[in-house]
């Protein structure tokens, strides 16, 4: 049984890091051709409320820094990918499309991940 954990934690591990990586370069790319390209115009880009600076910080920052976070604390870090984007989804439920909701994914794999160390954890301390 414990063979079975180990390669289900080992499996589900690599997902997390591939998945999480793939989607870290896309937003990373994303980020910067978006801060220095020319798409929001000549004025660069700019919040015209309260709520699309919410927004920019929901998504992409704070998953961002979620999954860098999840390389080294995978509970927290997919936690805080996790949750920005369901407060962003909070906030505007027209993002609520398959086109989107896929971002979860791997924050969701590194809390599942995160969770299962810790219960590993804790079964070896008692």
């Amino acid at each position: 049984m414990n063979q079975r954990v180990t390669i289900g934690h080992r499996i589900l591990a690599w997902l997390s890091w591939v998945i999480g990586t793939l989607v870290l370069a896309f937003l990373w790319s994303m980020l910067i051709g978006h801060l220095t390209g020319d798409a929001n115009g000549p004025d660069g880009m700019r919040f015209n409320s309260t709520m699309d600076l919410m927004g920019f910080l929901l998504f992409p920052i704070s998953t961002l820094i979620g999954l860098l976070v999840a390389y080294r604390a995978p509970l927290i870090g997919g936690i805080i990918a996790v949750a920005g984007i369901l407060v962003l989804l909070v906030m505007r439920p027209d993002l609520v499309v398959p086109e989107f909701l896929w971002l979860l994914l791997p924050g969701t794999l590194y809390t599942v991940r995160g969770s299962m160390l810790r219960a590993a954890h804790a079964r070896g301390k008692a």
